[in-house]
């Protein structure tokens, strides 16, 4: 690979950043909301 093919594939951040990203966008919390278990996993 070239350097500019390089540079234009490579994605830099803080790790602040990509946790706070993965938060934003997980969907983990929607079955257990949904769920008979729903209040239980809230209470913990």
């Amino acid at each position: 690979m070239k350097h500019d093919e390089i540079k234009s594939n490579v994605l830099t951040t803080t790790l602040e950043s990509a946790v706070n990203w993965g938060r934003k966008h997980s969907l983990w919390p929607m079955p257990f909301g949904t769920a008979c278990c729903g209040i239980e996993f809230m209470a913990v």
